[in-house]
């Protein structure tokens, strides 16, 4: 058993089942307040469960970020290759390698690169 579902299990409790209790629980309060009017304790239990829901479904998206990141952590980025080498070939592709000024090519060197941009601009 991995990690995070043993401590999702054992310190939090299963929270996707707790999710689900509030939210049926909301659900029934909601419904009887359209039914008929509530009673003085009712509206505070309304609030309550509210509050429940919002901390539990922050718990849950605790639980879902940690996965996720044990998951690139076991993984990896599987993208990161593709963009460094799209990098590598951007700063070829851009890179100045001679430069051509009245009918003189100059080529790679950073002396020659540094005076003739210095120069025309």
């Amino acid at each position: 058993m991995n990690y995070t579902r043993h401590w999702n299990k054992t310190v939090c409790g299963n929270q996707d089942r707790k999710l689900g209790d509030i939210q049926s629980g909301l659900k029934a309060l909601e419904s009887e307040g359209e039914k008929r009017v509530l009673t003085r304790s009712e509206p505070s239990m309304l609030q309550n469960v509210v509050s429940d829901q919002w901390s539990v479904s922050k718990n849950v998206e605790a639980i879902w970020r940690q996965k996720s990141r044990q998951t690139w952590c076991r993984l990896g980025d599987r993208n990161t290759q593709f963009f460094h080498l799209a990098a590598n070939i951007r700063r070829s592709r851009i890179t100045i390698t001679q430069i051509k000024y009245k009918g003189t090519t100059l080529f790679y060197s950073y002396r020659y690169k540094v005076s003739c941009c210095f120069f025309l601009f």
